[in-house]
């Protein structure tokens, strides 16, 4: 079993006295050019990460390719968004899925849910960091989180030098450097389906889902069970405005994470998305609208307030829950 939840540190650059440091790309890209940003890690012990999405303190279902995905590893103390209990419905067309309640107190079920982390390093406990390899010529370094694709939400991260470390940093999107270099590889090829051709850049954040609370102008009150689901869809991301990217900086608490040789250990994160069901319902109401900037395209349309509030909240989602801190190595030639 998983020990006991760790208390979620982080700092915030527009509120120092915060307990989270949200920052431009930019600010990583300039640190990389002046050399500020510590050893390179490319051997050392391997250090991964694992996601657990979480609604409040209920695990987060949505819809994938085989039918609804739960996260696992789930606390039932998760979470600190104000978010009522799961409740399950069946849609027109007799789907089942799993419905949130958000601030508004109307239902609201997710169907996807994508994003990208990059630029990951540790802070040493003495001071200075050990940053992620990576490549200009491959998207090595650059993970595409899919929650509903369990596999695409546990992965190594970083080989850093033993000795201890008091926090983890990473970005939330991509950095300015990659995301206007074009059309890329691996997990960074529009063939993912989060490159914009006609915007220019990546998609950082991917939310999409159905809403049950809002009503067409002049028609009369349906009740949740019986109200007709209006799909909305969040797109955050591309070159313009810039700097939308988030970086995120968690402190491991009173024990920090000690690397060892021979060892490979693991830190979990949770991530609340009820703080992003919180977000668009503050941009639905500020807007007027049903749903924020839904073109009939299929592509969302939000101005770089928007953009930038939506991201702000996606920052605030992540969590240190508890790390696995002498988690053997797999054997040279074993599976990890």
């Amino acid at each position: 079993m998983c020990s006991s939840a760790q208390s979620r540190q982080a700092r915030t650059a527009r509120a120092p006295t915060g307990a989270r440091r949200l920052c431009s790309a930019a600010t990583i890209s300039t640190l990389l050019l002046l050399g500020g940003c510590g050893d390179r890690a490319g051997e050392g012990v391997p250090v991964s990460l694992e996601i657990s999405h979480v609604v409040g303190a209920q695990p987060l279902q949505i819809e994938g390719g085989g039918g609804v995905v739960a996260s696992d590893h789930v606390h039932a103390t998760a979470g600190t968004n104000d978010v009522a209990s799961t409740q399950s419905a069946q849609t027109a067309t007799g789907r089942t899925e799993a419905r949130y309640r958000r601030a508004d107190g109307k239902p609201v079920s997710i169907t996807r849910l994508r994003y990208y982390l990059s630029n990951f390093r540790l802070r040493r406990a003495e001071g200075g960091w050990a940053t992620a390899a990576s490549d200009a010529h491959s998207s090595a370094g650059y993970f595409l989180v899919d929650a509903a694709q369990a596999a695409s939400q546990s992965f190594e991260f970083i080989r850093a030098p033993a000795g201890a470390y008091s926090g983890l940093e990473f970005l939330l999107g991509v950095d300015d450097a990659r995301n206007t270099a074009g059309a890329q590889t691996g997990t960074l090829d529009p063939a993912r389906g989060m490159f914009w051709t006609w915007h220019s850049g990546y998609i950082f954040l991917m939310l999409e889902g159905r809403s049950y609370s809002s009503e067409a102008a002049g028609a009369p009150h349906e009740s949740d069970d019986t109200a007709e689901a209006r799909n909305f869809a969040f797109h955050v991301g591309g070159a313009t405005p810039a700097h939308l990217s988030r970086s995120i900086y968690l402190q491991f608490g009173a024990k920090p994470l000690t690397l060892r040789a021979g060892t490979a250990p693991s830190i979990h994160l949770h991530a609340d998305v009820g703080a992003l069901l919180a977000a668009t319902d503050d941009l639905r109401r500020n807007s007027g609208d049903d749903e924020s900037g839904h073109d009939p395209s299929g592509d969302t349309m939000l101005d770089a307030q928007q953009s930038a509030a939506l991201m702000d909240a996606a920052a605030t989602m992540f969590g240190i829950d508890h790390v696995h801190q002498d988690k053997a190595a797999p054997a040279a030639g074993g599976a990890s």
